[in-house]
């Protein structure tokens, strides 16, 4: 089964890229404060030989990830351009903080991939 994930590479070609996301956990999960809302991070690669650009529909449900901590103050820090999701929250409210490290620009978008105005 394919997963909802998405990756935090921005889809606008010449845009400045994110290289890294950081995310600060700031309520206290496992049932505290809120039931759900785990953050998993994919830790394999997506690139794909030939791809200028991840394939982020090849992600499948049996591809290696991580779950992260869900304590106040815990830090995440992974590469933009990871596939990641965040289960749906079943009771309270997940409060988080994130940003980014960006740096260069995105690469040229081949004519079969989707274009936006």
């Amino acid at each position: 089964d394919l997963v909802n994930m998405t990756m935090d590479d921005s889809l606008y070609p010449q845009a400045h890229r994110r290289v890294i996301s950081i995310v600060v956990q700031l309520a206290e999960g496992n049932g505290f404060e809120y039931e759900g809302g785990h953050l998993n991070v994919l830790t394999g690669t997506l690139n794909e030989p030939g791809l200028a650009l991840p394939n982020i529909n090849a992600v499948r449900r049996d591809a290696p990830a991580i779950t992260a901590p869900m304590c106040p103050g815990d830090v995440i820090i992974h590469p933009s351009i990871s596939a990641h999701e965040v289960t749906p929250v079943t009771r309270g409210i997940r409060e988080s903080l994130t940003w980014w490290i960006t740096g260069g620009v995105n690469p040229p978008r081949t004519s079969c991939e989707a274009e936006f105005a």
